[in-house]
């Protein structure tokens, strides 16, 4: 017994369906790779997926993200990963030292205006 093929969409019969733009519901079916079979045409299944995305796609970059934070958080943790703000407050640090240094040096004062400038960047 041959079963039924499921019903088959062209991309306006399925955006009229779906209540969508033909060129938004093209965007959204490349964007998930979905690509009509050898009759041209979509199944209802693709273009549901295509209309209001893919439960399981999203589920997989949720725990993705969710396996990125925590590696992230493990890194810091573990000292492997300094947080910006912790390296931008040390530079300022270093920065307003390193200006006293040449303020308080003999340098004459384009050698010090020169120094100064550099060191700008990290009292920032």
């Amino acid at each position: 017994m041959r079963t039924p093929e499921g019903i088959r969409l062209t991309m306006a019969g399925a955006a009229r369906e779906f209540g969508l733009d033909r060129e938004v519901l093209t965007k959204r079916a490349v964007q998930a790779n979905i690509v009509p079979g050898k009759d041209g045409k979509y199944s209802i299944r693709q273009m549901a997926s295509a209309a209001y995305g893919s439960l399981e796609m999203e589920r997989i970059r949720e725990v993705a993200a969710r396996a990125d934070q925590l590696e992230r958080e493990n890194a810091v943790a573990n000292r492997k990963l300094i947080p910006a703000d912790e390296v931008q407050r040390k530079m300022s640090l270093f920065g307003m030292a390193f200006v006293g240094i040449v303020e308080s040096s003999k340098l004459g004062d384009d050698e010090k205006d020169l120094l100064r400038n550099a060191a700008a960047d990290l009292v920032k």
